[in-house]
């Protein structure tokens, strides 16, 4: 962008002087002035360029930062939700666990009903 604007302003000064030496020079000098005029509507129209490129620079980064923000604030959800099914699995764990620890007990419940039906 400093390159572009750098040759803008040297452009400028061309015209400018161009149209200077062209006034000087009387009659002689009035094809050389329409080519400093139209030297003078390329630079601006340069300027112009630049801050329409500029402008397109500018929302490109917004919108980068904002798909980086975006990508941060997925990334900490899904850190949350593998947070989260790390503990359901914890707890289902702690369920399978006290389950067989029951089954043991219903069991031998099983054994001393069975025992009292021979008994009795």
């Amino acid at each position: 962008m400093g390159i572009i604007n750098s040759v803008a302003d040297q452009t400028k000064i061309i015209a400018f002087n161009a149209e200077l030496e062209a006034a000087s020079s009387g009659e002689a000098g009035k094809n050389f002035h329409i080519v400093a005029t139209e030297i003078r509507r390329l630079s601006d129209s340069i300027i112009d360029s630049i801050n329409e490129i500029k402008h397109v620079i500018n929302e490109t980064q917004q919108a980068s930062d904002s798909l980086i923000l975006d990508s941060e604030k997925g990334t900490r959800q899904i850190d949350a939700s593998c947070e989260n099914a790390k503990s359901l699995e914890r707890g289902f764990g702690s369920i399978m666990a006290s389950s067989d620890g029951n089954a043991g007990v219903s069991s031998s419940g099983d054994k001393i009903f069975n025992s009292l039906q021979q008994i009795a």
